[in-house]
């Protein structure tokens, strides 16, 4: 007898990647750290908190941890899998800081994850992630950050937010605290879609203006390369680092 055909849903095809880290014009250590894999369709960038010790340290701890991921298929577990990596990224990073004399040992984390129909951020802090669709940029994550709650209290305007000293504080990073809370939200995903995930040395110096004329105009490495060079252009005071993942049709 001959074998039964079965015909079963074609898969689309895995999204494409491309990512670039740069030190800057002003630091000197890259306290950045990003880690692609097309295989999980799971894409992250981590960056380590600029004053406190050890920034690189816990960059790489989460980016570490995240290439643990084994595959699993429900949406749901791909999700929870993806939280718990970063949440062992965070006792590991207590744990150091408590080792080396109750220092805190931090890093911002911004995750993408895609599934079929949906696209999944997971973030803590400022790192970003956004996406291009039908030629429009669309910021998916909210900054943790101290203007962003007093913006939503109606103490300051969001012009006033840009130049305020508290500016840069966050508040949430990955090793800051014993219960670390991850921002999760789902999208839908459509084909053409353009996904990119950076560190705020990119949006701290580079409007969304440009980040969107980039990435309607280059794919992959030649985005990545021109989005570092026009934070250069401003002056990168702070290390640079992102990725752009596309539809490969």
């Amino acid at each position: 007898m001959a074998p039964e055909v079965v015909d079963r849903p074609r898969q689309p095809a895995p999204w494409v990647s491309a990512s670039l880290s740069d030190v800057g014009l002003v630091r000197s250590r890259n306290e950045d750290a990003c880690i692609e894999l097309p295989e999980q369709q799971v894409w992250l960038v981590a960056d380590g908190m600029g004053g406190h010790e050890a920034g690189d340290l816990a960059s790489h701890v989460v980016v570490e941890q995240v290439t643990r991921l084994q595959p699993v298929v429900r949406l749901a577990d791909r999700i929870q899998q993806l939280k718990d990596r970063i949440e062992a990224a965070n006792a590991a990073l207590l744990a150091e800081g408590r080792h080396r004399g109750n220092n805190v040992i931090g890093s911002t984390v911004a995750g993408l994850l895609l599934d079929g129909r949906h696209a999944v951020c997971v973030w803590a802090g400022d790192s970003r992630v956004y996406r291009l669709r039908d030629g429009r940029l669309h910021q998916l994550t909210r900054d943790h950050r101290w203007v962003e709650e007093m913006i939503d209290r109606g103490v300051i305007s969001p012009d006033e937010a840009q130049h305020h000293p508290l500016s840069n504080e966050i508040t949430r990073a990955v090793g800051a605290d014993e219960a670390l809370t991850l921002a999760v939200e789902m999208r839908d995903l459509l084909p053409g879609d353009s996904y990119l995930i950076c560190s705020d040395g990119l949006h701290g110096e580079v409007d969304d203006v440009e980040i969107e004329l980039i990435l309607k105009e280059k794919r992959l490495g030649d985005a990545c390369r021109a989005l570092v060079a026009a934070a250069k252009r401003n002056g990168a005071r702070d290390n640079v680092t992102v990725i752009v993942v596309q539809d490969p049709r």
